[in-house]
């Protein structure tokens, strides 16, 4: 039996996006983020991908981080539905930085993972 995924979802929705590279990582880091938040867990899969893509999208100072396009693409999820994940989200990760579980913040430091820890300050 196969489960879906925040991950799969992910993908497919950058892919819509056309997302470049350093914006994939972003959208990744956002999604393995999301794993450690157990509200956000309780959320469908299909979403927790939109919100990475919406997160992602706000981050990188899109004028519209989520259109007509993505939420057709997406099976309808809107924006309302996302936006107020995505503030949790981001929450979630200012608390976490001021912990001393550091783990996820050294991974996206590393260029492997090209460095994109560094958009965290954007947020």
């Amino acid at each position: 039996m196969v489960w879906s995924s925040s991950l799969r979802f992910r993908q497919r929705y950058s892919t819509i996006a056309n997302y470049n590279r350093e914006q994939s990582m972003i959208a990744q880091m956002l999604t393995d983020f999301m794993l450690l938040e157990k509200a956000l867990l309780l959320k469908k899969p299909s979403v927790l991908g939109a919100v990475a893509i919406y997160a992602t999208n706000m981050i990188t100072n899109k004028s519209k981080p989520w259109n007509s396009n993505l939420q057709q693409c997406t099976g309808g999820i809107k924006e309302e539905e996302i936006k107020p994940l995505a503030k949790q989200l981001f929450y979630f990760i200012k608390k976490l930085e001021a912990s001393s579980l550091k783990t996820m913040f050294r991974k996206y430091e590393l260029s492997n993972y090209l460095g994109v820890i560094k958009v965290i300050s954007k947020i």
